[in-house]
């Protein structure tokens, strides 16, 4: 429980009154008895003459007195002074290991924040520096692609025959494969993506994460129907891929111009039929979408 404040008077009043009445009524006698003996004839005074050494050694000793009662009075108010002091200095004391105990948890807590700090620093630059790979990879896969374009762009213009690209595409890191079976029944995918029967066809793109690609070229198509699947292929130990559903592109090219496959959505472990491609004794191509 907190002591409360204390008003400290070092002297006191009622005795600092009293011994102020006594003396000054001891020295108003004294004053008022000396004229009396100073005009008396001689005779009289030297025969009444009073000892002035017997009346300091009384005004001393009375002085003495007084002054070791006000001391008294003052150490006794010192002694309460100090305890009153005393108090005061250990309840500061106590604030003041509580302040530092409260300084104590705000450094941890700094110390704590500035680990955090550190640790999301980290992997933002771990992000930043994968999103400049994925940039990297994705502009090399563009500028594959415009390159399989061109060259199959002059191959349309040396011969009459009707060449087949078929590309799909998605964005979010996962592993989507492309499968194209031709009219022979042969499937063309990332285990197969040569066969020695067909030398003009292959799977010449295969991503195993996202953004990715993946490209099917026939340099001269097959009369007949390539059936066109996708497959979300699930991820192995040692990769970091995701599992979410993910919504695939694609475009089917040839001579004629290019044709637009809707967006698909996959979940993991789904292999989905896409649609047909027809290619006719004309070398036209049309597509038939599976719904």
């Amino acid at each position: 429980m907190k002591r409360k404040n204390r008003e400290i008077n070092i002297f006191s009043m009622s005795a600092l009154d009293l011994f102020a009445s006594a003396m000054g009524a001891f020295m108003l006698i004294a004053l008022v008895s000396l004229p009396y003996y100073l005009n008396t004839s001689k005779s009289a005074v030297e025969a009444d003459k009073p000892d002035y050494k017997e009346l300091i050694k009384v005004l001393e000793d009375s002085n003495e007195n007084l002054e070791a009662q006000l001391q008294q009075c003052i150490d006794e108010k010192d002694e309460e002074l100090l305890e009153s002091l005393q108090q005061q200095n250990s309840e500061l004391q106590e604030k003041l290991e509580d302040c530092e105990k409260e300084k104590a948890d705000l450094e941890a807590k700094i110390v704590e924040n500035n680990k955090k700090i550190a640790e999301l620093e980290k992997e933002k630059q771990a992000v930043e520096e994968k999103n400049v790979q994925l940039e990297q990879e994705n502009q090399d896969l563009e500028k594959e692609l415009e390159k399989t374009k061109t060259e199959f762009n002059e191959c349309d213009k040396k011969s009459a025959d009707s060449y087949l690209l078929v590309t799909i595409n998605w964005i979010k890191n996962n592993d989507i494969d492309l499968h194209v079976t031709d009219p022979d029944g042969l499937t063309y995918y990332y285990k197969e993506p040569n066969h020695p029967s067909a030398p003009n066809q292959t799977l010449s793109i295969d991503t195993q994460g996202g953004p990715g690609l993946e490209l099917f070229v026939s340099q001269k198509a097959k009369v007949g129907t390539y059936k066109v699947q996708y497959h979300y292929y699930p991820k192995t130990d040692g990769q970091n891929l995701t599992t979410e559903p993910i919504e695939v592109d694609g475009s089917i090219s040839h001579k004629d111009g290019k044709i637009d496959i809707s967006t698909k959505t996959l979940t993991i472990d789904q292999k989905l039929d896409v649609g047909n491609i027809v290619v006719s004794e004309d070398g036209s191509i049309t597509f038939n979408p599976i719904n």
